[in-house]
């Protein structure tokens, strides 16, 4: 989030906004799917109540998410590849992580083994 001023002042309302937006909207999507994953896998629902639920509250994600970018690729000062940018920065984030948690894993497992 603190890169959104930098761009703003090099490049610009548009870029720096649509690049928080777009970083705004994916930490939402983070949230959003660790909400959905919370209710479905409570001990009290059945399997079929919690496909169910999973369904829906996915469901009701997806739809938020495309009114607002419905709403977003309509305004003047959207920058398509800015917004790109920000959505993509937290996924990269976690496959970096990822990345780093298996090759972690996988030198202390070759010493380990020794």
């Amino acid at each position: 989030m603190f890169v959104t001023p930098v761009l703003v002042f090099f490049f610009g309302f548009p870029t720096g906004a649509s690049f928080g937006v777009g970083s705004i909207v994916s930490f939402s999507m983070l949230a959003a799917m660790e909400f959905v994953v919370c209710r479905t896998i409570d001990p009290s629902n059945s399997i079929r109540k919690g496909k169910w639920l999973f369904a829906a509250l996915t469901s009701i994600k997806y739809v938020i998410l495309l009114v607002l970018l419905f709403f977003l690729f309509r305004s003047e000062w959207l920058n398509v590849y800015a917004l790109t940018a920000g959505i993509t920065l937290n996924q990269s984030a976690i496959m970096v992580n990822a990345v780093f948690i298996t090759v972690r894993f996988f030198v202390e497992g070759i010493f380990e083994n020794r």
